[in-house]
């Protein structure tokens, strides 16, 4: 009976350990709201650019984004104009503001040819936070106003 007893709690507790690794697993993606979560948003975003993936900007911008269309244009356009364009990195992220359906994100984005601040802001539209507006910005400005 003793020996019955210990095979049981040696099975719970496999089983306890294997659903806590699964569970530690789970929580390894970036809340969507945190830093982290914007930050893999950008480089998502950086990413479609290299795959000239229209749908993606499409779903991410707002659809009261100024200048929708050139906006995309252009994103897809960097990589036909400059096509040595594999290293892209995306350096000092920070977000400026983050208040409940609303962040600015602050980063560098750095490839083989240029280097430039950008300041992003997004907020929540149909329950999903999509980008409404994006500029460069110059370096000594990049915490502030432009």
């Amino acid at each position: 009976m003793i020996r019955r007893m210990r095979r049981g709690t040696w099975v719970l507790a496999a089983a306890a350990l294997v659903a806590g690794s699964a569970g530690a697993g789970a929580q390894c993606a970036p809340a969507p709201d945190s830093p982290y979560f914007f930050r893999e948003l950008t480089q998502r975003r950086e990413q479609a650019k290299l795959a000239e993936d229209r749908a993606f900007f499409e779903n991410l911008l707002s659809p009261t984004f100024v200048n929708r269309a050139r906006f995309i244009a252009a994103e897809l356009d960097v990589r036909r104009s400059r096509p040595d364009q594999a290293a892209i990195t995306i350096r000092n992220f920070t977000l400026l503001e983050h208040r409940k359906g609303f962040v600015v994100a602050s980063y560098e984005r750095v490839d083989r040819q240029s280097d430039r601040w950008l300041r992003d802001v997004y907020q929540v539209e149909d329950g999903r936070w999509r980008l409404a507006a994006s500029e460069t910005v110059h370096p000594a400005n990049q915490l502030g106003g432009t």
